[in-house]
C-alpha cells in the first residue's frame, strides 16, 4: 500500500480561492486598460473613465466615447478622472487637460467647460480630478492647481475655493484629489496638503494637517480617499498608509504595510475605498488589493497572480465601485477590470491547483462520501483520498505492488459505509473494506479468474441489501455478496423470470419501503424486482409511447421522503414513475432541465431534487415542476459531472464530483439574486443602422424609453436592441418582448436581446419588453417604446380625401354629361317617332285605303268575269301590294316600340 500524507496548506489553498476575479479588457470591448473612476448611472448604466476615452457599458457591449477633433459637441479630453451624474440626468465628465463636460444622453453630445483667461466665471482649471455631487445636488468639481469650484446651474458658470497664503480658513492647497460629504451633512476636502472640513455658512475652511510632532495627526498630507463606513468609521486614504480618524477625539488610527506581518495592508499608497453590501471594507493600493476585518484589525490581502485565471489582473488598483445588484468593480492601473460578485453563490469548489497539489489524489471524482469521523472520501480514477474537514490533512491511497492490503485499484467507482460504520470502496478491481486501526484494506474479488475488465469485478453500486449482505452491480449482472462468509454469488434473475440480469452491466440498486428493490442498467432499462413473488418487470424506452421510460441507460435511482422513484437517464432526462399506472413522467431540456444527461440525484430539506448533469447543476421543484440551473459561472467545479459522485449528509450538506474536483454546498444557503434589473432599450436600427436621436419625438430627454419612433413607408426593416442591467452574470438575463398592435402575445427569447421586424403594415404600435436577473428575476414592468409606421403617400388622409373629392366631381360630371345625351337623344327619339307615326298613318290611309279598293273591285270583277286573264292579273297583284302594305306597317310599328324602350 502506498499511502501519502498531506499535513495541508489546505486553509491557505481555500483562502486563496475564496474569491475569484472575473476580468474585462480591450478584447472585451474596453477602449484601454487604465481605469481611473466607475460610476453607475440612475437608469443602470456603469460609465468607466480610461485614459483613452468614455466607456458606457450595459452588460454586453461596450459604447466608447472619445474627443473628435474639430468636433466642438465630442468630449474635449480623452483622459478621464471623473464622472457624475446630476438631478437632471446629465452625466458629467471630469477630463485631465481637456475640462469639464456635460453629456446629454439622448442627443449624445457634449457641452464643453473649460478655462477662460477672460472669464472669472468659467471653471478655473481644465485638469480635473474629481466631482462630486451633494445632497442638496450641488455639482463640485475638484482640479489639479486650479482649487474647488462649484457649479452655478443659473448662471451656467463657477464659484471659486481656493488656497489663500493670507487666509486661514481657505483651502489648505489648489491640488483637490478627492471630495466627500459625510452622513451628518459635512464636506470633506482632501488635498495634496492635508484635510479640510468646509463651513458651508461662511464658506470658510478648517483645516487637518500633518503635523510631524503630533503622532497622533495625520502622518501624510496627500489625502487620495475621504471614505464613511456604515459604522460611521471615517476613513482615509494616504500616500504614507491607511488613517481611521476619530473625528469626536480629533485623532486618527494609522495602518501601515508591515513587511512581517501578513495581515497588514498590502501598500502604505492607498489609492480607493469603498464598502460593499455585505458590510466588507475593501483598500485599493499601489501593491495589492485588500479587505480590512473589523473583529481582528487586520487585511486579508490580494495580489495578482500569473498562474491563477481567477486572481486580479493587476496589483495597482486606481478605483472600485459595487453596482446596485452587488458586482464589485475593480479599476486596474494596466490591466483593465476585474469583478468579484459580492453575493455570489456559495458552492466550495475541492481541486487540485497550484494552491492545493495534493488536495485529492485527482480531479475526477467519481464518488464521495463522510463518514462519521467528519472524513469526507473521496474516489478518483486516481486513487482514493481521505480528506479531514476537521484537522485539514488528505490521506490518499493507491495500490501497491505485491501488498495485498493496499487498495485494488486506482480506480474508485462506489464509496458505501455499512450498518455498522465500515467503509466500502468499489473499484474496477473489485471491493475493499477499509481497516481504519492499520489504515489498510480487504481485498474481495467476485471473480478471480476473468480479467477485470472484462469481469464482475468491475463495481458500479454496493448496495447493502440485507444485514451482512450486499448486492454488487458489475459488469456482469448482479452479485450477492455475504459478508460473513465472504461468499459471492451471482443472481440468477432467469430462475424467477424470462429477463436475464446475468451478463447486464447494473449501475444503480435500491430498495423502496415495500421491500421492493429497484435496478437500473447500462443499456436494458429500468427493473422492478419483488422478492415476495419473485416477479420482475422491466421498464424499457417505447419510441412511439412518451409515457415510457426516456432511455434505456438508467445512471441513477432515487426515492424521495415521499416514496416517490425518480429515474436519472442517459439522454432521457429525470423520470418520475406513476406506481398507478406504471407510466413515466419525463422531464428534459424542454421543460427546463440543464441537460438530458442525469448522473446524480439528492434532496434536500425542502423537497427539492438536485441533479447533476453534463450543463452543470439543476435544482428542481416537484410541487411547481420548475428548474433552477446552475453552470460554472456560478462556481461550480465544471458543467460536466460524473455518475456515482454525489453525497448528502446528515446537516443537508450535498457533494458533487466532476471533472475537476468537487464542489459542496448547502442547498438552504443557494439564494436567488435579488436584484430586479431595470430593462433598457439599447439601440433602434433601420436596415442594421442605428438611427440618429434626431428621428425620436421627444418627450423628455431622460431615456430612449419616453421617445416615440415615427418610421416612413420604405423604412421597412426595423431592428429593436434591449438590455436588463443586471452585470452579474448577464448572459443569463432572460427576455420576453410584444409588439403591441401587430402581436397578441408576449415572445419568450431566452437570453436573446434583439427582434426585427419587416414590413410592418401602417399604424401605432407600442414595442414592450420585459427581462429578468441572472436567476429569472424579473422585472415585469420592464419598457417600452411608441412606433408610428406612416402610410404610403397615397393612403394618407388628405390624399384620399383629394381622390374621393375628384372622384365624386368625376360622377357628378359623368352624370351629367349622360344627362344631356339622354335628353337630346329623347328629343331625336321623339322626332323619330312622330315620324313614324306620321308614315304609318300615311301608309294605312293614303295608301293602304285605296289597296284596299283596288282589291275589292278586283274582286267583285273576277266574279262577273273569272276567265279574263287581265282581271285576275290585277288582283294578285293588289292582294300583295297589302301584304306589303302591311309588313311595311308592322316593321315601322316593331321600330317605334323598340325606340321607345330604350
Amino acid at each position: 500500500m502506498v499511502l501519502l500524507l498531506f499535513l495541508s496548506t489546505f486553509i491557505q489553498a481555500l483562502a486563496h480561492q475564496a474569491l475569484k476575479f472575473g476580468h474585462q479588457t480591450i478584447e472585451d470591448g474596453l477602449s484601454q486598460s487604465t481605469i481611473f473612476t466607475i460610476y453607475q448611472d440612475s437608469q443602470g448604466y456603469l460609465w468607466f473613465g480610461t485614459e483613452e476615452g468614455l466607456n458606457k457599458y450595459n452588460g454586453y457591449e461596450y459604447k466608447i466615447y472619445t474627443s473628435n477633433y474639430g468636433d466642438s459637441l465630442s468630449l474635449s479630453g480623452n483622459t478621464i478622472y471623473a464622472i457624475m451624474e446630476d438631478k437632471n440626468n446629465h452625466i458629467w465628465v471630469g477630463t485631465y487637460g481637456g475640462g469639464l463636460n456635460k453629456l446629454d444622453c439622448m442627443q449624445e453630445k457634449f457641452t464643453r467647460y473649460q478655462h477662460d483667461q477672460n472669464n472669472n466665471a468659467s471653471i478655473t482649471n481644465d485638469y480635473i480630478y474629481t466631482i462630486y455631487n451633494d445632497r442638496l445636488e450641488n455639482l463640485w468639481i475638484g482640479t489639479d492647481g486650479g482649487g474647488l469650484d462649484k457649479y452655478d446651474p443659473e448662471s451656467d458658470s463657477f464659484i471659486h475655493y481656493k488656497h489663500d497664503p493670507e487666509n486661514l480658513n481657505s483651502l489648505t492647497d489648489n491640488y483637490i484629489s478627492t471630495i466627500y460629504e459625510d452622513k451628518q451633512g459635512s464636506f470633506w476636502v482632501g488635498t495634496s496638503n492635508g484635510l479640510n472640513l468646509l463651513d458651508s455658512a461662511t464658506d470658510s475652511f478648517t483645516p487637518f494637517y500633518h503635523d510631524t510632532s503630533d503622532s497622533l495627526s495625520l502622518a501624510n498630507k496627500y489625502i487620495n480617499m475621504i471614505y464613511e463606513d456604515r459604522f460611521g468609521w471615517f476613513w482615509l486614504g494616504t500616500d504614507d498608509g491607511l488613517f481611521r480618524l476619530l473625528r469626536d477625539q480629533k485623532k486618527v488610527i494609522r495602518y501601515q504595510f508591515d513587511e512581517k506581518n501578513s495581515m497588514s495592508v498590502s501598500s502604505n499608497e492607498i489609492n480607493t475605498i469603498i464598502e460593499d453590501k455585505s458590510g466588507k471594507l475593501w483598500i485599493g493600493t499601489e501593491k495589492g488589493l485588500n479587505v480590512f476585518n473589523r473583529k481582528t484589525n487586520s487585511f486579508q490581502r490580494y495580489y495578482a497572480d500569473a498562474l491563477d485565471p481567477y486572481s486580479i489582473s493587476d496589483n495597482t488598483i486606481y478605483s472600485l465601485f459595487e453596482d446596485k445588484g452587488g458586482v464589485l468593480w475593480i479599476g486596474t492601473s494596466s490591466s483593465g477590470l476585474n469583478t468579484f460578485i459580492t453575493n455570489a453563490k456559495p458552492f466550495s469548489h475541492y481541486s487540485i491547483n497550484r494552491f492545493s497539489p495534493d488536495l485529492i489524489a485527482d480531479n475526477h471524482v467519481y464518488a464521495l462520501m463522510e463518514d462519521g469521523e467528519e472524513s469526507l472520501w473521496v474516489g478518483t480514477s486516481n486513487g482514493l483520498t481521505n480528506l479531514n474537514l476537521m484537522s485539514n490533512k488528505s490521506i490518499h491511497y493507491r495500490p501497491s505492488k505485491g501488498q495485498d492490503s493496499s487498495i485494488s485499484s486506482n480506480w474508485i467507482t462506489k464509496i458505501i459505509m455499512d450498518n455498522s460504520d465500515n467503509v466500502w470502496i468499489g473499484t474496477d478491481n473489485g471491493i475493499n473494506k477499509y481497516i481504519p486501526e492499520s489504515q489498510s484494506f480487504v481485498r474481495f474479488l467476485p471473480d478471480t479468474v476473468t480479467p477485470y475488465y472484462w469481469s464482475a469485478n468491475y463495481i458500479y453500486e454496493i448496495y447493502e441489501y440485507q444485514d451482512n449482505t450486499f448486492w454488487l452491480g458489475t459488469s456482469k449482472g448482479i452479485y450477492e455478496f455475504d459478508l460473513e462468509n465472504n461468499n459471492f454469488s451471482n443472481i440468477q434473475f432467469s430462475k424467477f423470470t424470462d429477463t436475464d440480469l446475468d451478463s447486464i452491466s447494473v449501475n444503480a440498486i435500491i430498495g423502496d419501503s415495500s421491500g421492493k428493490t429497484w435496478i437500473g442498467t447500462e443499456e436494458n432499462g429500468l427493473y422492478l424486482f419483488d422478492q415476495s413473488d419473485s416477479s420482475l418487470i422491466q421498464y424499457q424506452m417505447d419510441p412511439e409511447s412518451d409515457t415510457s421510460i426516456g432511455s434505456n441507460v438508467i445512471n441513477t435511482v432515487y426515492i424521495d421522503h415521499n416514496e416517490n422513484v425518480w429515474v436519472g437517464t442517459y439522454g432521457g432526462g429525470l423520470n418520475y414513475f406513476d406506481p398507478t399506472s406504471g407510466h413515466f413522467t419525463r422531464y428534459t431540456v424542454a421543460n427546463g432541465l440543464s441537460n438530458n444527461v442525469v448522473y446524480g440525484i439528492l434532496e434536500d430539506s425542502n423537497g427539492k431534487l438536485w441533479l447533476s448533469t453534463n450543463r452543470g447543476l439543476s435544482a428542481f421543484n416537484p410541487l411547481t415542476k420548475e428548474f433552477k440551473n446552475y453552470d460554472m459561472k456560478d462556481g461550480l467545479q465544471s458543467n460536466e459531472f460524473n455518475g456515482g459522485a454525489h453525497f448528502l449528509n446528515n446537516k443537508n450538506q450535498m457533494y458533487f464530483g466532476g471533472v475537476n474536483g468537487f464542489n459542496s454546498f448547502y442547498p438552504d444557503s443557494i439564494n436567488d439574486n435579488p436584484y430586479i434589473p431595470p430593462i433598457v432599450i439599447t439601440d433602434l436600427l433601420l436596415f442594421n443602422k442605428s438611427l440618429d436621436p434626431k428621428r425620436y419625438i421627444h418627450r423628455d430627454h431622460t431615456s430612449m424609453e419616453n421617445e416615440e419612433l415615427v418610421i416612413f413607408p420604405k423604412e421597412n426593416v426595423l431592428t429593436i436592441k434591449f438590455a436588463a442591467l443586471n452585470f452579474y452574470l448577464p448572459s443569463k438575463n432572460q427576455y420576453e418582448y410584444i409588439l403591441e398592435g401587430f402581436e397578441e402575445q408576449w415572445t419568450y427569447c431566452g437570453n436573446k436581446r434583439i427582434v426585427t421586424y419587416t414590413n410592418l403594415p401602417p399604424g401605432h404600435y407600442t414595442f414592450k419588453v420585459k427581462g429578468s436577473n441572472n436567476d429569472r428575476i424579473w422585472n415585469e414592468i420592464g419598457t417600452s417604446i411608441d412606433i408610428t409606421v406612416l402610410p404610403p403617400f397615397w393612403q394618407k388622409w388628405w390624399v384620399r380625401s383629394i381622390v374621393l373629392i375628384l372622384i365624386i366631381l368625376a360622377i357628378i360630371s359623368a352624370f351629367r354629361v349622360r344627362t344631356n345625351v339622354v335628353r337630346k337623344r329623347n328629343i331625336i327619339l321623339k322626332q323619330s317617332n312622330e315620324f313614324k307615326e306620321m308614315l304609318i298613318d300615311v301608309i294605312t290611309h293614303d295608301i293602304k285605303n285605296p289597296a284596299g279598293v283596288i282589291s275589292s273591285m278586283a274582286e267583285l270583277m273576277t266574279e262577273k268575269q273569272p276567265d279574263s286573264e287581265e282581271i285576275q292579273l290585277i288582283s294578285h297583284a293588289s292582294e300583295n301590294l297589302l301584304d306589303t302594305i302591311k309588313n311595311a306597317t308592322t316593321l315601322v310599328q316593331v321600330t317605334l316600340e323598340r325606340d321607345i324602350s330604350k
